[in-house]
């Protein structure tokens, strides 16, 4: 028995950025704005280089904040915030767009198919070929927060409200063009009941063109 043993790339890459202007209307009113942007890009499983594994992984992570301060006296403080936060992510993969009628699937499955890509073969012990799912999903927070601080004597006292929005969808195409599983149902033998051997019998269906 000889195992494939194979060096891949493993890619990480991040990079981000965050801009601020602060402005004093008064002595007494503070305002400051922020936008926060950052981007980045992993690729960990594209274990041959081809359309048949792996793809790359994409996140963008950013927001925005405006924020007033107001001391309105001595002991009393207001804080205003205004806030907007989105992780959006998007898996993609390296067999999007793959004719897979050029593997002998017929041409009424391809005009069936949300999205024409490397179906997904699953071979038991062996590594898995195509699949996945090209992914959208964002993910929003939107804040409002509102907080007053009242100095009095020897006390402090503080009170507010933080009031959050989250929203978040995805849209998915999910093996479009199907998935297939090879076992051990028609490679068994020389009889119906014989067990199965210690390795091979999937990779052998595959090779008939038998999926279980």
């Amino acid at each position: 028995e000889t195992n494939f043993i194979g060096l891949f790339p493993s890619k990480d890459d991040y990079t981000s950025f965050m801009g601020r202007l602060d402005y004093n209307i008064s002595d007494r009113q503070k305002l400051f704005y922020n936008y926060r942007q950052a981007a980045r890009l992993t690729d960990s499983t594209s274990y041959f280089p081809n359309l048949a594994t792996g793809g790359p992984v994409y996140e963008w992570p950013s927001g925005s904040s405006l924020d007033h301060v107001y001391t309105i006296s001595p002991t009393l403080l207001v804080n205003s915030r205004l806030n907007w936060t989105r992780k959006a992510t998007q898996n993609k993969t390296y067999g999007e767009g793959y004719d897979f009628t050029q593997l002998g699937f017929p041409q009424s499955l391809a005009a069936k198919s949300q999205e024409m890509a490397f179906p997904q073969i699953n071979l038991g012990p062996f590594q898995q070929l195509g699949g996945g799912s090209r992914q959208h999903s964002p993910f929003d927070t939107f804040q409002i927060f509102e907080d007053a601080t009242k100095a009095t004597g020897r006390h402090i006292i503080k009170a507010g409200v933080d009031l959050r929005l989250n929203r978040s969808y995805a849209v998915t195409t999910t093996n479009s063009a199907g998935a297939y599983t090879f076992g051990t149902n028609w490679t068994n033998g020389p009889q119906e009941n014989s067990g199965a051997s210690a390795i091979g019998q999937e990779l052998a269906g595959w090779l008939l063109g038998l999926p279980t």
